[in-house]
Parts: C-alpha cells; sequence; structure tokens
C-alpha cells in the first residue's frame, strides 16, 4: 500500500501509521477473519507498507458478515449457519441439508477387484448434520453410532417406498 504503478513508495513515514490502521480496519471486516501482518518499508526518505495475507483454510471470505433470517428477525450468521451457507452453495450438500434431523436409507456399495458394484449394507439413520466436505449421520437408538462421509463418495437416490432420501456410499476394497 502506498506505492504507484511502478512499485515507488510514494507515502512519507508519519503517515504510515494512519495507513496502517486504514487498511487493518478495512481487513478485520471480511468473514471468516483473515490471518493478515502489515509490515513498514522504508525506501529512502519515501515509504510503505507491506501487507501480507497468507493463504487460508476457510476460504471464500467475504466483505462483512453474513445473515440469516430467524423468524421475524435478521441476526448475525453463526459459524455453523455459515458453514451451511456455503455447504448450500454445493447441489449434493443443498440436498442432504433439506434431510438434518430426518430419517434417510443409507446404502454402502463396495468395489471389487474387477470395478463391480456390491451392495455390502444397509440402514436408516438421521442426518445431523452436512458441510461442503462431508456429511454426518447418526445410526441406532440408545446406542447410536456417528458417522462422517466424505461429499466426494456418496450419490444420492430416493427412496420411494418409505418417501426419504437415499445416500449410497461408495467405497473400495
Amino acid at each position: 500500500m502506498g506505492v504507484d504503478d511502478h512499485g515507488t513508495p510514494q507515502q512519507g513515514p508519519e503517515k504510515l501509521e494512519d495507513l496502517s490502521k486504514t487498511v487493518a480496519a478495512i481487513i478485520e471486516q471480511a468473514y471468516p477473519p483473515i490471518y493478515f501482518d502489515i509490515r513498514p518499508l522504508h525506501i529512502g526518505d519515501r515509504a510503505c507498507l507491506a501487507v501480507v495475507i497468507p493463504g487460508s483454510e476457510n476460504r471464500p471470505h467475504f466483505a462483512g458478515r453474513s445473515y440469516v433470517r430467524v423468524g421475524p428477525e435478521t441476526r448475525e450468521a453463526s459459524e455453523k449457519q455459515f458453514a451451511a451457507l456455503i455447504a448450500s452453495r454445493n447441489s449434493t450438500a443443498r440436498e442432504i441439508l433439506e434431510w438434518v434431523g430426518k430419517q434417510v436409507s443409507w446404502t454402502r456399495r463396495t468395489a471389487d477387484s474387477a470395478g463391480n458394484y456390491t451392495d455390502t449394507a444397509r440402514d436408516e439413520g438421521y442426518v445431523m448434520g452436512c458441510n461442503a466436505h462431508f456429511v454426518t449421520m447418526r445410526f441406532g437408538g440408545e446406542t447410536a453410532t456417528l458417522i462422517s462421509c466424505p461429499l466426494s463418495r456418496l450419490e444420492l437416490g430416493f427412496d420411494h417406498l418409505k418417501e426419504r432420501l437415499q445416500l449410497f456410499v461408495y467405497e473400495t476394497r
């Protein structure tokens, strides 16, 4: 920050503190929060700022918080709600999110050495949550088991007899 099109510093050193505060205030509005480091650079009698922003696992980032409707109110989205909003951009995750808390059918399909799939297990469970990477399911009653499965291994169908989502989980031997 504070250089011309050729990279020549354009600021006097006395202006760096105000420029640094302005840049930090803008970056701090991003959501999810972005880690950044601002370093002053002095070249001769002029100065500029180096703003270092490393890669982030929490991408994408937005220019501010996200909001959701809760009844008649608009509220800031929690981290869990934000993750669901991002996941809903994926059509598979969006469909699964419609079934959170509802019972679904589940079938495991295992490939043999020739690449032929056989249904090796069937069950019924409840969708507990889903994000852009995996779905979490609960199986069983009082001794419930939680299982998370990558979306990349899932195929969706619909169990018309039971009127519910059908998840096919593909595995290799």
